[in-house]
């Protein structure tokens, strides 16, 4: 189904205000693995799982919005230089500002360095527009596939996640089953097709995101087709049971280490997260009035994106260490403290003729 210029998408907005909350809730949330027996940890390890799919349905939003309009090779081009020099821009004023405030200690080679490997620095939360720069590289000829050759289109989708999620699916299974079994942590890994496999150790699960965004855009009408009753009631159904999945895999991970397993981070290339973040969209046709809060937010999504983690960094040394972090009212006014001042910063920003164009996209 075409997308008509101008054309709003409520869903694609309230999935935004998903996908940013549960970013800001997934860096805000801390957890004390000793208390890991009790209910409570247990209830908040479960809401954690859940915001796996917070990057993912950013990836899955782009995706939505592109494959089903014209293809504007200079267009496209002008985006591809665009988030790679707002993304350079913003990494490294990020850690300049971080080396001034004393947060690190790198020299200028390796800051230089730090800007497109981001990596274990506090600028790493710039990955997504990394690997979407390297989703638009392969656009054109994905774009092409699925204007012109449909089913080559999705025999590509396919061999990706079978190669992804397929492998991480049996690996994880693998090390849930020996671990149950033998009562202690055992590794299960198989570099499965190994050089035969180009999607090894990459974020290549993330074009299958993307192209699943282009794939439920097409069958939109479809899916609204089906009765609203049912169709909420399998996607629920269906959420709330790979959610659960996802869930116990954590547990299961996290008792057989002793050692909290990020349900969310080693989440994104499962099959539970993929189906989930299907299953978000599906009930977002669900939202289809206009509110001006929602937009708003929707509208600022980079922003808040970019802004929220140097707040955190900055706060970082006057929270960590104190044991509100660990409660959960705590954690929730903390998420919503920083998600305010994210949204106001990028807004007063974007009055800016210059800097405007680093907080939007």
């Amino acid at each position: 189904m075409p997308q008509k210029n101008n054309q709003y998408l409520s869903e694609i907005d309230i999935l935004k205000c998903i996908a940013i909350f549960f970013v800001i809730n997934y860096h805000c949330m801390y957890f004390e693995y000793a208390q890991r027996s009790t209910l409570l940890y247990t209830i908040r390890y479960f809401i954690y799982t859940l915001f796996s799919t917070c990057v993912p349905l950013f990836f899955f939003i782009n995706g939505y919005l592109l494959l089903n309009k014209p293809f504007d090779i200079k267009k496209h081009l002008i985006r591809c230089l665009r988030i790679l020099i707002i993304t350079s821009i913003w990494a490294a004023l990020g850690l300049i500002l971080f080396k001034i405030t004393g947060h690190i200690s790198l020299t200028s080679h390796e800051i230089l360095n730090k800007i497109f490997t981001p990596d274990k620095s506090p600028v790493a939360y710039t990955w997504y527009m990394g690997t979407l720069f390297c989703i638009y590289i392969f656009f054109p000829l994905i774009k092409a596939a699925y204007d012109t050759n449909y089913k080559a289109f999705i025999i590509f989708v396919l061999t990706i996640a079978v190669m992804t999620f397929g492998f991480t699916f049996i690996n994880q299974t693998g090390g849930i089953f020996l671990s149950l079994k033998h009562g202690r942590p055992q590794d299960f890994y198989i570099s499965f097709m190994g050089m035969y496999n180009p999607f090894k150790e990459t974020y290549a699960y993330t074009m299958v995101y993307f192209c699943a965004g282009g794939i439920f855009c097409k069958y939109k009408e479809k899916i609204l087709s089906v009765p609203s009753i049912k169709r909420n009631l399998i996607s629920v159904t269906v959420l709330f049971t790979c959610w659960t999945l996802l869930f116990l895999s954590g547990i299961i991970f996290s008792h057989a280490e002793d050692s909290f397993w990020d349900s969310v981070w080693f989440g994104y290339d499962t099959i539970y997260t993929f189906v989930n973040v299907c299953m978000l969209y599906i009930l977002s046709l669900n939202f289809k009035s206009v509110n001006k809060i929602i937009k708003t937010i929707a509208g600022n999504t980079l922003g808040i994106y970019l802004i929220h983690p140097i707040l955190i960094q900055l706060l970082e040394p006057y929270t960590t260490d104190t044991i509100f972090m660990y409660s959960w009212v705590f954690n929730i006014v903390y998420t919503i403290a920083i998600f305010l001042i994210s949204l106001l910063i990028t807004l007063v920003l974007r009055k800016l003729p210059v800097i405007n164009s680093i907080v939007k996209l």
